[in-house]
């Protein structure tokens, strides 16, 4: 998959340099269209990585906090700190991906005028304060008897911050406070 992305890449980069070279309509548009590809390949190969990690990782603090033993909870606390390192900068390459991909999104909306896309929704929701609802996401109501009640909208990155926290917290305690 590696592979295939950074050849999507190559291909952008080299369209944009042919773009460079000659700066008509038509080659401009065919740089975009290559480089919006790449990036909306990235950003599907970050989001499958995020997760294929989170899951490793849940499964391995499972089977390291079954058996405990301090070495065992020392590993899980450094693992987790590490893993949560790489989880911020992938948030920080996505958040550059989806920059990018709305920039060309707004430059086809000038051209075309049609409404707002997909990176572009997606850069305004992961740039929003409010780490624990989406900006413009309806949200969700579970009806109770006669009660109508709505139903939290979290981020991905709110939930998976919490299951980091989680899991070193579990490690803290069973190195200094499980005796």
């Amino acid at each position: 998959m590696h592979l295939r992305l950074s050849t999507a890449v190559e291909d952008a980069v080299g369209s944009a340099q042919r773009t460079q070279e000659s700066p008509d309509a038509e080659s401009l548009s065919e740089g975009l269209r290559a480089e919006y590809a790449a990036l909306a390949s990235f950003l599907g190969t970050a989001n499958t990585f995020r997760f294929t990690v989170l899951g490793l990782f849940l499964a391995a603090a499972g089977l390291m906090l079954s058996n405990p033993s301090n070495v065992k909870a020392a590993l899980l606390l450094a693992v987790s700190l590490a893993l949560w390192l790489a989880e911020l900068r992938t948030r920080s390459l996505l958040s550059h991906v989806l920059r990018r991909g709305s920039e060309i999104e707004r430059h086809w909306k000038s051209e075309s005028g049609t409404g707002k896309q997909f990176m572009t929704r997606l850069a305004d929701e992961w740039e929003t304060d409010d780490l624990s609802t989406l900006k413009g996401v309806d949200r969700p109501h579970i009806c109770v008897f006669f009660w109508n009640l709505p139903v939290p909208v979290l981020r991905h990155s709110l939930v998976i911050d919490a299951i980091f926290l989680g899991v070193a917290a579990a490690a803290v305690w069973q190195l200094f406070l499980n005796e």
